[in-house]
């Protein structure tokens, strides 16, 4: 159980913490799971289970409908093809995790991307990033087909990317926005000092969202945090991680 302490010595409220959502664990150095592994490690280490986590990154991109495979030779004469790296996660919790992400650092201003699409709080959640549709008059992008995924495309392809994946620079700002009208939505507020909180009164109590790099923690009531977490989910694609024991690299603990 967790506590918050308001100003008012009398009222408190005990509040029982839920987190929904995965994440690679941001770097931090006190995280419990291991540093990810580019896809050529991860495949020498257990080739098996590695596939499979990569398989279901691929069905996750077609299931959003994230690209789709154009000829080379139908591409405008020298446009670039992105390329992409692979970042395989083992988590705490024993499942793997495998994510594709393209280098946003060889995107072209003014032909991938512009200035006023790049900016936004540091805050996402699992699958976010592939809710929205890229304008392919000003952010046109193609992606050379990824290792692990070329099995599933002719030779003599590229990706041309319909949303913006993992690494995109644009990427943050397209599900800021997304966020934003989906707590707008559930009736939440924007926390004026923090921009990746949000929070909620209703008749049983306060519920607070805090959204981190690929994770999101809910604070409230237990049965209002696994409505809340429900609604959520309707979304964004979101696993329910349970009762938070970490978060961002920091281990939560609990003292009745």
């Amino acid at each position: 159980m967790a506590m918050l302490e308001f100003a008012d010595e009398d009222y408190r409220l005990d509040f029982e913490v839920g987190a929904v959502g995965t994440g690679i664990g941001g770097g931090f150095n006190n995280t419990r799971e291991l540093k990810a592994m580019k896809y050529n490690e991860a495949i020498v280490i257990d080739k098996e289970s590695w596939t499979i986590a990569v398989e279901e990154e691929h069905q996750i991109m077609v299931d959003n409908e994230v690209w789709r495979p154009v000829k080379l030779e139908d591409m405008q004469p020298g446009a670039k093809v992105l390329t992409s790296t692979w970042a395989c996660k083992l988590k705490s919790n024993g499942t793997k995790q495998a994510r594709i992400n393209c280098r946003g650092y060889e995107q072209v201003n003014g032909v991938h991307y512009n200035s006023t699409t790049i900016h936004a709080p540091v805050t996402n959640e699992n699958k976010a990033f592939l809710k929205d549709n890229l304008d392919q008059q000003t952010e046109c992008m193609h992606m050379k087909v990824p290792e692990g995924f070329k099995k599933y495309y002719a030779s003599g392809v590229a990706l041309l990317l319909l949303k913006a994946i993992y690494g995109t620079k644009q990427a943050a700002m397209v599900f800021w926005r997304e966020l934003l009208k989906c707590m707008e939505d559930l009736k939440y507020k924007h926390n004026g000092t923090d921009l990746c909180m949000y929070f909620k009164w209703n008749l049983i109590g306060l519920v607070i969202w805090l959204s981190w790099i690929d994770d999101c923690m809910v604070w409230g009531p237990e049965g209002i945090v696994k409505a809340e977490s429900e609604v959520f989910n309707e979304e964004f694609y979101c696993d329910d991680g349970g009762k938070v024991t970490e978060y961002v690299g920091c281990n939560v603990e609990r003292e009745d």
